[in-house]
Formats: structure tokens, sequence, C-alpha cells
């Protein structure tokens, strides 16, 4: 797909400069937010975020947006370099050449960086709404400490005070966990005294959160914010440009320019609405699908259930072994909590195979999707101790989910990963963690 790009832009078949998008990029860059949304927000305090319609709509528009601004910004970065300092167009392959650099930022580290980000402020939105509800029972937040093993020294201010303020105060309009890049901080809920106001640091000298990252996700219900380096100035949007002078037909059918009025914030733009494109992706992806579990032998795989709403998907090989093993108190067995989570994944369209195993219940990871082994861990009643078992277990795998009811559980996990992390350096990044409710 990105070669496609390349040649579709070299070849003039999309034009920045007049407001066209490379149409399968731009879809890749969504699907990839989404499904960092779909994370987030599935491993947040929130089990009722799937029932919150209207928040998730201007959510999942703000993620349109954005993918439409970021696949319109790399294209124009790479169209700006078509022709040398003679105006003469440059041979492709000195092109390609020349804009590796612009290739490499867009689609490896800029692009890591902000699906990271894009997976935590979806958990900070979801948490957001979360505590709003509960906002009685727990009328106050703390600012705790970063789970990442090298913490960045900004926040400090905050976590190292243990800073605890009302749900309402608005300090939260400009400063939270996840204002900066890859930020590991979260919020907990309480009924502590909020801090002393005279303790709480000044305006100027807080730190700063960093440039589209300045809205509270979970308030404004947006990805990111209006001033991310990728969205323009009313003065320099190319598309609001078009739509004033009665150019519709070059906007590629990205846009609905009829009537269309700059709201001054890029998330809630009226030119943006792509809602047909995606449907028609969405039953292609579906359909797809439905191709690959129809085609599972049944003789080796049990088909389980298949969403014609999202394409999700869990078969179980025959040779799967679902423990029925309960501990004191809880109301899953493993091979329960393994069932759970494979359905609360179909409603993510996550496309779910339960492997086969060894016959000794050891050494396998449970399941499979997105390209990569999981391990499921169900810790209701697990101390930090057999926490940090189960994660050593869990190396076997690529990630590992641990599902809980409880969610003072996620304190208890957290410090657990914090202590046992030196051994499994790496793993860092491959925690998901699944507040369930029955």
């Amino acid at each position: 797909m990105l070669a496609e790009v390349l040649e579709e832009i070299y070849n003039e078949k999309v034009k920045p400069a007049e407001g066209e998008i490379p149409r399968k990029y731009y879809e890749a860059n969504r699907e990839k937010f989404e499904e960092a949304t779909a994370q987030g927000m599935a491993q947040s305090q929130n089990p009722n975020i799937a029932d919150d319609k209207e928040f998730l709509k201007k959510y999942r528009h703000s993620i349109d947006v954005f993918s439409a601004f970021r696949s319109h910004a790399y294209a124009k970065r790479l169209a700006d370099e078509l022709y040398d300092s003679e105006g003469k167009l440059r041979p492709f392959e000195e092109w390609r050449k020349a804009t590796e650099s612009i290739q490499s930022h867009f689609n490896k580290n800029w692009l890591q960086t902000e699906y990271n980000t894009a997976v935590l402020r979806a958990e900070q939105a979801a948490d957001w709404r979360h505590f709003e509800d509960n906002k009685e029972d727990f009328p106050c937040l703390k600012w705790m400490p970063t789970s990442s093993a090298t913490p960045r020294e900004q926040h400090k201010a905050f976590w190292g005070m243990g800073l605890t303020l009302p749900v309402d105060d608005k300090f939260w309009d400009k400063h939270h966990p996840g204002d900066l890049w890859n930020c590991k901080c979260y919020l907990e809920p309480t009924t502590a005294e909020p801090t002393p106001k005279k303790r709480i640091p000044k305006e100027k000298d807080a730190p700063k959160p960093a440039k589209g990252l300045e809205s509270n996700p979970g308030k404004k219900a947006e990805m990111y914010s209006r001033n991310h380096p990728y969205y323009p100035q009313p003065a320099t949007c190319i598309w609001l440009k078009l739509a004033k002078g009665g150019a519709e037909a070059m906007l590629g059918g990205f846009f609905n320019a009829e009537g269309v009025k700059c709201p001054g914030d890029c998330n809630k733009c009226e030119i943006s609405d792509i809602s047909e494109l995606n449907t028609e992706r969405m039953k292609k992806k579906i359909k797809k699908a439905k191709n690959i579990y129809d085609s599972y032998d049944e003789s080796e795989w049990e088909k389980i259930e298949f969403s014609e709403k999202t394409g999700g998907y869990n078969v179980y090989s025959v040779r799967h072994q679902f423990s029925d093993v309960k501990a004191d108190g809880a109301t899953l067995t493993g091979g329960g909590a393994e069932k759970f989570v494979g359905k609360e994944l179909i409603k993510l369209g996550k496309q779910v195979k339960f492997l086969p195993e060894n016959g000794k219940g050891k050494g396998v990871p449970d399941i499979r999707f997105d390209g990569k082994t999981w391990d499921v861990k169900y810790v209701d009643f697990a101390n930090e101790g057999t926490i940090r078992k189960y994660y050593s277990d869990a190396q076997k795998a690529d990630c590992v989910i641990f599902l809980f009811s409880d969610p003072s559980k996620l304190v208890i996990i957290r410090t657990a990963i914090a202590r046992e992390r030196g051994k499994y350096k790496k793993r860092e990044e491959k925690m998901n963690f699944l507040k369930y409710s029955l």
C-alpha cells in the first residue's frame, strides 16, 4: 500500500495541493487509530463505555478527522519534494530516496508514538466518563505515578505530591495524565480530602502539555486536540478554501462542502463526512472475516460465534483445554474467564483463535488475534505475589490480558508489574487490562 501511495503522488493521481488524499492510506490510518482506541477503552476502568453512544460518536469523528489530516500532511510533505531546486521533476527513484526520512517518520517513528498515545488517551477518556458517573461515591481524583520504567520529571510535580482534586475541578481541563507523549500516569478515584490550593503548582510553574494533547479527551470527546501539528489554521485550510470556492467536485468524495462553516476546531469540522465510505469499508472487512471463519476445518476447530456487526469471531481448537477450576469466591473458572474475554473481543471486531495445547496445560499461549499470541490471566482474587507469577508465566505469549472486576485491583496489578518488569523490560508496551462486570 505504501508503494502504491508513492506512485499515486509521483504520477499526480493524488494531488495534495488540491485537497486530495491517498484513499488507502487514509483507510489504513483510520483503522490503526480505531484499533488503538478500542484497545484503550477496553482496558479502562469503565465497564459501560460501549453504551455511551453519543460520546463514542464524537470520539470516532475525531478519529476520522485526525486520519484525514494526517494522510494529507503525509501526502503534501511527499509532494513538496517532487521537484528539484530548478523546478524539474526528479526521477522517481531519486525522489523516493530523498523522501525516505518523511516515510520513516510518518510510518514508523511518529506512527508508533501516536498509536501508543492514542491507546492511553482512549483509556483515560473512558476512565474520565466513569469518574464523572461515580463522583458522588468518589468525589476526588488522585494523580498516580507513571508505570514507565524510566519516568520523566515533568509530571513528578503532580504525582510526587499525591495531587488530589475534585472531579469537577477546572485544573483537569488544563492538566491531566496523557498530556505528554507516551505518558503513563493515571488517575485514581478516591474519597480522600483535596490537596490544599496553596500546595498546587501555579500555572506559570506547572508542566506544559504537548501540542495536540492539551485537551482532556474524556471531556472533549476527542483523540487529539485541535492544536495538533497536522491540523491547519482556518487561513491555511485547503478544504475550507475549496468549499468556499464551490469546488466540491475536487474533494474526492471525502468531504461534504454544502453550507460549510469553519467551527474553529478541526475535531468538529463540518466538512469531514465520510461515514458512507467507512460503511463500505466495514462491509468488505466483515465479508472477508466471514469467509475466513467459514473456512475453518470443523474436524480441528469448533466455530463458536461470528458477529455480522463487527466481523469478530471465536473459534476453539478441539485441543484447547478450558480449566474448570474456580478460586474461592470467584465468579468465573479459568476457562470461563478465557471464554468471557473471547466474547468481549468479538465486540471489538477481533478474530480470536483459541489455540491447541500440548496436553500438559503449560507452555502454550491461550489465544491468538491481531497477529499476536495472548495469555489470559483472571486475577480477581489474586494477591501481588500471584500476579507476579502470572506475569512471569505469560512470557510464553507475545502479550497478556489481565481480567478483573474490582477497580482497586488495577493498582495491585500495576504495582506487581512495576516490581516484576525489571526481568522483562521489553514487555512494557504489551500489558492489557480488561475490567468486566457480569
